[in-house]
């Protein structure tokens, strides 16, 4: 789905010269195509075409706020927050929110689609997406600024078990988000002396927030889980059943072997691939679908991704 949204985001942008400007999760569909999901991104309302001096047009008052706001970058939010106060300049909608907001986007799903392991762990889900979309505006803006360019905020998120294979991915993500953050503060802070003005592409963040770089930092996450490993690793069913349902002694409440009576080796090869398996059978469905041998989870998902 990220692959196909930055294809699509990138190509929107420089070929047909539109921004979307609300990329959302009920903004994005799919249909199966030659058994393979292709998403599309829906719902141009808020799109604006963007040729010659207009891309630099800031947003008037009537049509200032773009983006549904728990998907919306960060900046947006903050400008949002800003709006109005005396000496305040809005943005200019720019490519690089997009992304931003498909990043929320793709948190979103690895947070709320798989569910949790009880009610509890769903509550904990459950608030972890409130806290991008409710309270002031000014707080927000800047849980969202903390997370999205903090990598090691990553490991602080609970997720759903089968969500857990992602996290390395959103680690690169934000690493990249990370380091265009600091070059954008730098270039902030080089307008404010008196020297003359640096050359500096803001569309971009001089090329460090581009489809090419967040596909390439995305590339390097996905080494351990490749698309044969995890085929190898699909049977769900005999997986719960190993790593799940292994008898546990009463007094200890460690896994052993009937027979034996032996602990179970927790370092084991099966146990460690037990493990992986119920982890990565979610992403199996979400990435690779048309590599499952069971029905596809795709045509249990609803067609708005809610």
């Amino acid at each position: 789905m990220v692959d196909q949204m930055l294809d699509c985001l990138h190509d929107l942008r420089y070929k047909a010269n539109i921004l979307h400007r609300d990329v959302s999760k009920n903004n994005i569909m799919y249909e199966m195509r030659d058994n393979k999901p292709h998403f599309i991104l829906i719902d141009y309302d808020l799109a604006k075409e963007v040729i010659g001096l207009d891309a630099f047009r800031r947003s008037s008052i009537g049509t200032h706020r773009t983006g549904t706001l728990p998907f919306m970058a960060y900046e947006l939010v903050e400008d949002m927050a800003n709006y109005g106060l005396t000496g305040h300049t809005p943005v200019v909608h720019r490519l690089r929110y997009d992304f931003e907001s498909l990043f929320w986007v793709a948190l979103w799903c690895a947070v709320k689609m798989p569910p949790g392991a009880d009610h509890s762990e769903n509550k904990i889900l459950k608030n972890i997406v409130k806290e991008w979309e409710s309270g002031l505006l000014t707080m927000l803006a800047s849980h969202k600024k903390s997370l999205c360019t903090s990598p090691y905020k990553i490991d602080l998120i609970q997720l759903p078990l089968s969500s857990e294979p992602l996290r390395p991915w959103f680690r690169e993500w934000c690493a990249v988000m990370k380091k265009a953050d600091l070059c954008l503060e730098q270039y902030k802070e080089a307008l404010k002396k008196p020297s003359r003005r640096p050359p500096f592409d803001m569309e971009t963040v001089d090329g460090l927030l581009i489809r090419d770089t967040i596909k390439e930092a995305l590339a390097r996450s996905n080494v351990v889980y490749n698309p044969e490993e995890l085929v190898e690793l699909q049977d769900e069913d005999e997986v719960e059943h190993i790593a799940c349902n292994v008898p546990c002694d009463e007094e200890s409440n460690d896994p052993y072997d009937e027979e034996s009576n032996d602990s179970y080796d927790e370092e084991s090869n099966d146990y460690q691939q037990a493990q992986r398996c119920c982890s990565l059978s979610w992403f199996l469905d979400w990435c690779w679908p048309e590599q499952a041998n069971y029905p596809l989870a795709l045509d249990a998902i609803p067609s708005t991704v809610d």
